[in-house]
């Protein structure tokens, strides 16, 4: 057979032009640098696709149904891999079902690893779901899950019902929730006149978890009896349990005594313990602070009170986060304790609070002498911690005994007398009882009780408030004298 020149070409010379022109047309030529870059991101790997994320914050009225109808559709669709589960079904047939009894298709759910591996990573997941979901959807006005955990909406009292038998009612749900207690907030409102019933929570709370961390969120709002109020305080709280009641009642105590102006005030107080050890900080320390950012953004508050007196070392941030004024209390009460011309302060409160030198440096600033626990006796301030952290933990009677022999010695050393006592603690005054302070000191010592103080702030500004000197005259000038009633 005669070889014909297009035959002795290249094989490569045979291929249409275009093909040649290609930098690929032939395995023996060389590419060029730009080819060769190009072929480099032609078989970089692409992403994967992903599948959507599931949106956790959420507004309950628009986002709840959606994601039931798609926990339903992920139920249907997994269990239709399996086989056995029609388009009729409803995936609450599952749930209803014993561990033991047979799933439709022939298939018995007696252990996870006797299933096949479809059952046991879809339709077991897609079943775990699905029972979060009807644990959410038992009573959507009382439950419902949201970024910071679960939320808990505690029932209303019943007329005559003792405040004990209502907070075991109230902590129901949170036993019963499915997170821990220290992942779940309850909501509560109350009328004013219905306080005690808060404080009866929070002591159930202490007994069925002593430990502070361990404890659930309280969103409690006091409503005020006129509605809507003239006035909304929010209480950054947390500062113990048992204190955040004691600071509760000492603000609806002083509004009554100023008169109307406790039926146009409602009070919101945000019970979340901070986290405390190091270990806490880095678990749940950015969850914490969201929560206390989101109850500082509200821009219906007129002002914002922090109860605990250490929490004011951060004072400078909730200043900036909030859209309403922040009182001071630590300042404010230096500035009156100034005015009384003290000769020695005895300053009473937690370590991180004498750390940061919030009440050292405000009585520097204004001259007044003061010394603390440990300048008393080294050593001492333990003793006020202990006391502390023994009150927090709801055992009230321990936590004034510890305090009391603490002040029996502080009295029998031979430090200067002391003409002033601060409790910069919302424990302490919580445990120390009127006229403890009198019977070791003696009656010319003054107490500085900064609870009170905050709730005579919190009455004080709700009267200059809502009331004009002419004005509130004229409304008390209508009211009956109190005898008449």
């Amino acid at each position: 057979m005669a070889i014909t020149p297009e035959a002795r070409a290249p094989r490569a010379l045979q291929r249409p032009e275009r093909e040649r022109s290609s930098p690929r047309s032939s395995s023996l030529d060389v590419p060029s640098a730009s080819a060769r870059e190009e072929a480099r991101a032609t078989k970089r790997p692409q992403p994967r696709e992903t599948l959507p994320a599931l949106h956790v914050r959420f507004s309950p009225e628009v986002e709840r149904p959606r994601m039931e109808h798609e926990h339903e559709q992920q139920k249907r669709a997994s269990l239709r891999s399996v086989g056995g589960f029609s388009e009729d079904s409803s995936c609450d047939e599952l749930i209803e079902r014993s561990p033991t009894d047979p799933i439709p298709g022939g298939i018995e759910r007696r252990s996870t690893t006797g299933l096949p591996r479809a059952m046991s990573s879809l339709a077991l997941r897609a079943q775990e779901a699905q029972r979060k979901a009807v644990d959410l959807a038992v009573d959507p006005a009382a439950r419902v899950r949201g970024a910071g955990g679960v939320l808990v909406r505690a029932r209303h009292p019943l007329d005559g019902e003792a405040p004990a038998a209502w907070a075991r009612a109230a902590l129901v749900p949170v036993r019963t929730a499915n997170a821990k207690p220290s992942h779940t907030t309850l909501i509560v409102e109350l009328p004013a006149g219905q306080v005690g019933h808060y404080r009866a929570l929070q002591e159930e709370s202490a007994r069925l978890w002593p430990k502070e961390q361990s404890r659930p969120s309280i969103r409690l709002t006091l409503r005020s009896r006129v509605q809507p109020p003239g006035l909304r305080y929010g209480v950054v709280g947390g500062v113990g349990p048992l204190a955040d009641a004691d600071v509760a009642c000492r603000a609806v105590a002083a509004l009554r005594r100023r008169g109307d102006a406790a039926d146009h005030v409602q009070i919101e107080l945000l019970s979340k313990p901070p986290p405390r050890s190091l270990k806490k900080k880095i678990a749940a320390g950015l969850c914490y602070a969201r929560a206390i950012r989101d109850f500082l953004r509200d821009p219906a508050m007129s002002e914002f009170l922090i109860a605990s007196n250490t929490a004011h070392a951060k004072y400078g941030t909730a200043a900036r986060l909030s859209r309403a004024p922040v009182f001071h209390l630590v300042n404010d009460v230096v500035e009156r304790v100034a005015l009384a011309h003290p000769s020695n302060v005895l300053l009473l409160g937690t370590r991180e609070a004498l750390r940061a030198k919030l009440y050292q440096r405000a009585l520097d600033q204004n001259g007044v002498p003061f010394a603390t626990a440990d300048d008393v006796e080294r050593g001492w301030q333990a003793r006020v911690d202990d006391a502390i952290a023994t009150a927090k933990g709801g055992d009230v009677a321990g936590g004034r005994a510890l305090l009391l022999e603490l002040l029996r010695d502080v009295k029998g050393s031979a430090r200067p007398a002391v003409s002033h006592v601060g409790l910069c603690c919302t424990e302490i005054p919580l445990v120390l009882e009127d006229g403890d302070v009198q019977a070791i000191f003696g009656e010319g010592v003054r107490v500085i009780d900064t609870s009170q103080h905050l709730a005579d702030h919190l009455a004080a500004f709700a009267d200059a408030a809502l009331f004009a000197d002419q004005e509130r005259e004229a409304y008390v000038a209508r009211e009956p004298p109190i005898d008449a009633r």
